[in-house]
């Protein structure tokens, strides 16, 4: 049994070390043929070679590192054998050890390879990226070369935009250089690398630095001559601008002054003081902005400084017109604003007198003395009225007078005088106009843009569809194509499809891309336009300035000389009529006392006594109202002057009058022939009498008592002689009566002449030596007011004549400059206070000489 299962296990062991024996020539053979292959230093002379020469090493790869697994198979077969102690052990350990060590060394070589594969690929694509970034340079610098700095501001604009694209392209690709310089010199520092390869990359990078440079001074004098020409035509525009804005001021300013009143007038000055403001301002700007720029570029010695200078010019020229067109506006203004002041300054006083004409040429003087007082009280205002509008004439014609010499033009002048004609001055006119108009234009340009590129990774390794992906790797989705394959490339410029399940999306990669896009260009054209402009047209029938203000002056100077005429002329009809209705009424008034006298003295009294004192008393009125008959004449010739046309009127109510006195007289006539003449002595005997006791009495009234000591008393006592004085009066008038009545009885009575004569003689005596009294005393009351002030001004002048010498003889030490000057400012009080009396000393000086010089 023990011989049965040791010849079974050695069967077993022969038959598994002819396994291993088949095994081993099969492995040699294997590592022979791998050694040779990675043996071979060929790998490509371009990029697409030693791409095919790693995807050749990534498959050799694979299969060797796919067949480990049978090598160690292999191994484990040896270590069996050799410790179930097989007979040929050591010729199966030799052999293990061989095929272990080629194993090793086709796995070294593969590392080997490998390195290398990977270094020559790292050089290939380094020359590519080399290669690369120097056409995108020659591009660069194709497009840069170029010395057109723009036709106008919009080119100037889309030129400069798409040059920070291209700049930011060139900054982008600075970077790229830095990291190809980098890759570049990681690449010459291995020691591996062939002399003529460093050679060539070396070149290729000094070459690529050069042409980098060059792309660089290309990029800065593009730049410089793009923003030269930016601010060229930015200033081209500003003074467009300037000169734009100029001119619409300028046709402001230049428009004609249209208001229609007062108001409307002040809200142009205020426009016109805001634009002035803003005029001083944008001057200023323009002075320091545009105007310097412009100046700088010309002394530098611009290209176009002809050009600029002939805009400078320009605007410049512009800006004297406004501001010239901007001061005669003002002062236009000014003037208007005069002008409608004098305009509605003569509309309203025009207004006001002939409102005050219609009420001087009324004919109504009333139809009572009542009513003529009352329209003679309505005229006195309508006087005063007129006496006031007499300043306001004269306020018109200085008005107009300074008007006249002002600069406002005939026109304006003509339409302050009648807003309503501004219409009829203007009308629109068609103009044909070149104007600037936008408009777009497409043009197809290079555009660096922004994409997102979907990608994707590899989940497990894949090879197949002409690719050879790993896990891990990845790449671009070029097309989800259908669920189960997805359309991709690599890297390294390969496409294909793999299984959608191998690779999972992932986040976008942002790349910049350089395509032809259609884009949108604003650009200027010079387009005709009609414009309608409003012209001035003169108006045929228009009057100078000066003539309309000399009309308005001269019809308002008449209007106001009418005026005061038809005023006098109606006071004077008022006053006349006054006159007629006192004639009317004193008429009836003597009509009626006659008739009253009449009545009485022709009433039947028995009583002889009672006859005659009733008598008297009428004489007494009778010779009193005598004049009112002469008055009434008079009165009579001068009313039948005034009103011819009420010349029978008056002359009828004289001659009725007259007719009444003639039968008072001759009734008076008979009742003195009844009295026998006696009444009319005895009565003025009677009136002579009682006039001197009266003259008796205010005699003793004015003896002189004592004068008073003081003013007081002085001053009581004249205004009693005052009293005394205005008492006086009526005696005098008496005195008077007295005198007429002798005279009319001496004419009724002759022989009475002597006595009668005699008995008026000491009235009229006795009367002045009264008066004479009167005066006298009123004289020394005069005199004794006068010495009491005088008095009591020497009492009050010497008292301060003392106090101001004591002060200035006052000893007052100084002490300090404070005191001094309190001293000083004293001293000046007092030397005012002298010079401030002086008036005083001479009034009472005058006073003193007045009475007793």
């Amino acid at each position: 049994v023990a011989l049965k299962e040791e010849l079974l296990r050695q069967e077993k062991l022969e038959q598994l070390a002819y396994k291993f024996e088949r095994k081993s020539v099969l492995r040699e053979g294997y590592l022979n043929e791998m050694i040779a292959v990675l043996s071979d230093p060929r790998y490509g002379s371009n990029l697409q070679q030693v791409g095919a020469s790693v995807k050749k090493h990534e498959a050799i790869s694979a299969d060797i590192l796919a067949r480990q697994e049978r090598f160690r198979d292999l191994k484990a077969m040896s270590s069996q054998l050799q410790q179930e102690r097989y007979w040929r052990e050591q010729e199966i350990r030799d052999r293990e050890k061989a095929i272990m060590e080629r194993w090793d060394q086709l796995l070294e070589l593969l590392g080997v390879h490998k390195d290398k594969l990977e270094r020559y690929c790292t050089i290939i694509t380094l020359q590519r990226e080399i290669e690369t970034l120097s056409v995108t340079i020659i591009a660069l610098q194709q497009e840069l070369d170029t010395s057109d700095p723009g036709s106008h501001l919009l080119d100037v604009q889309e030129k400069l935009q798409k040059f920070q694209l291209q700049e930011s392209q060139v900054n982008a690709m600075a970077e790229s250089i830095k990291k190809v310089s980098k890759q570049s010199k990681t690449v010459l520092n291995n020691p591996d690398l062939h002399e003529s390869q460093v050679k060539v990359i070396q070149s290729k990078m000094e070459e690529l630095e050069n042409q980098f440079k060059a792309l660089l001074s290309l990029t800065k004098k593009r730049q410089v001559v793009l923003e030269d020409s930016l601010s060229f035509y930015q200033l081209i525009q500003d003074f467009e601008e300037e000169g734009q804005w100029c001119d619409e001021k300028l046709a402001v300013c230049s428009a004609t002054i249209t208001a229609k009143d007062l108001r409307a007038l002040t809200s142009l000055q205020q426009k016109h003081k805001a634009l002035e403001d803003e005029m001083v301002r944008r001057h200023n700007r323009f002075l320091s902005g545009p105007l310097a720029t412009g100046q700088d570029m010309i002394k530098s010695g611009h290209p176009l400084a002809d050009q600029l200078m002939d805009r400078v010019k320009g605007v410049q020229g512009k800006w004297a017109m406004l501001k010239e067109e901007a001061a005669k506006r003002r002062v236009t203004l000014e003037s208007a604003t005069d002008a409608y002041l004098f305009f509605s300054d003569c509309n309203e006083t025009d207004s006001v007198i002939k409102e005050s004409i219609t009420l001087a040429k009324s004919k109504d003087f009333g139809q009572d003395k009542l009513t003529a007082l009352s329209l003679l009280q309505r005229h006195k205002y309508l006087q005063d009225k007129i006496q006031s509008i007499e300043g306001d004439v004269a306020r018109v014609g200085v008005a107009g007078d300074k008007l006249k010499k002002s600069q406002i033009s005939a026109e304006a002048l003509y339409l302050t005088a009648d807003p309503a004609r501004a219409e009829d001055m203007e009308k629109l006119v068609p103009t044909e106009v070149w104007e600037d108009e936008p408009f777009e234009r497409t043009e197809i340009q290079r555009v660096i843009e922004e994409r997102k590129v979907p990608q994707v990774k590899t989940l497990y390794p894949y090879q197949g569809q002409g690719l050879d992906v790993k896990k891990g790797e990845v790449m671009f989705l070029l097309d989800k194509t259908n669920q189960d394959w997805w359309n991709i490339r690599k890297n390294n410029g390969d496409n294909g499809y793999v299984p959608a399940n191998y690779v999972k999306e992932i986040d976008s990669k942002i790349v910049s891309v350089e395509v032809k896009k259609p884009i949108v260009v604003k650009d200027v054209r010079k387009v005709k336009k009609t414009q309608y402009i409003k012209q001035k047209t003169p108006l045929s029938s228009q009057k100078s300035g000066k003539d309309i203000i000399e009309e308005r002056q001269t019809a308002i100077q008449e209007s106001y000389d009418l005026l005061n005429k038809l005023s006098r002329e109606r006071q004077e009809i008022l006053q006349n009529s006054l006159q007629l209705f006192d004639f009317y009424s004193e008429c009836e008034d003597f009509n009626k006392w006659m008739k009253d006298k009449s009545k009485a003295i022709a009433a039947d009294e028995n009583d002889v006594a009672k006859a005659t004192k009733a008598f008297e008393k009428f004489l007494t009125d009778f010779s009193a109202n005598k004049k009112r008959l002469e008055q009434i004449d008079t009165a009579a010739k001068e009313l039948e002057v005034i009103f011819p046309e009420l010349k029978k009127d008056v002359s009828g109510r004289a001659r009725e009058t007259h007719k009444i006195y003639d039968g008072l007289v001759k009734l008076q006539e008979q009742q003195e022939k009844n009295l026998e003449g006696s009444a009319s002595v005895i009565f003025f005997q009677k009136s002579c009498e009682d006039v001197c006791d009266w003259i008796t009495e205010k005699s003793e009234k004015l003896e002189m008592d004592d004068l008073a000591k003081d003013l007081t008393t002085v001053k009581a006592l004249q205004r009693k002689h005052k009293g005394i004085e205005r008492e006086l009066a009526p005696i005098k008038d008496k005195v008077g009566q007295v005198s007429q009545l002798g005279q009319d009885v001496i004419d009724s009575f002759p022989a009475e002449r002597e006595n009668i004569e005699q008995r008026t003689r000491d009235v009229q005596e006795k009367w002045e030596m009264l008066e004479n009294k009167a005066r006298e005393r009123s004289k020394r009351l005069e005199d004794a007011v006068g010495m009491q002030l005088f008095t009591s001004g020497v009492k009050t002048l010497q008292q301060w004549v003392d106090t101001t010498k004591n002060a200035l003889n006052a000893n007052e030490h100084v002490r300090d400059v404070q005191t001094a000057e309190d001293l000083l400012n004293k001293h000046a009080e007092i030397g005012d206070e002298i010079r401030a009396k002086q008036d005083e000393f001479g009034s009472l000086i005058q006073l003193g000489q007045k009475m007793y010089g």
